[in-house]
């Protein structure tokens, strides 16, 4: 039985599959949607949150 990744490895993953410049989008893009998770009051924000700053987190111990 294979363990299923979360949203935040899957991601990651996803970064390693692309382009240079394909990459440094990516990175906009989570970056960016990381300031949009921050409300409290949107029960799904605390889902995004995770995700985005678990991918962040791998991409940054994965280097450039």
């Amino acid at each position: 039985m294979t363990k299923s990744l979360t949203m935040g490895q899957r991601l990651a993953e996803l970064h390693g599959m692309l382009t240079p410049a394909e990459q440094a989008n990516l990175e906009l893009i989570l970056g960016l949607s990381a300031g949009h998770q921050l409300p409290d009051h949107d029960p799904d924000s605390a889902t995004g949150r995770r995700a985005v700053s678990e991918a962040m987190e791998l991409l940054c111990l994965a280097g450039p």
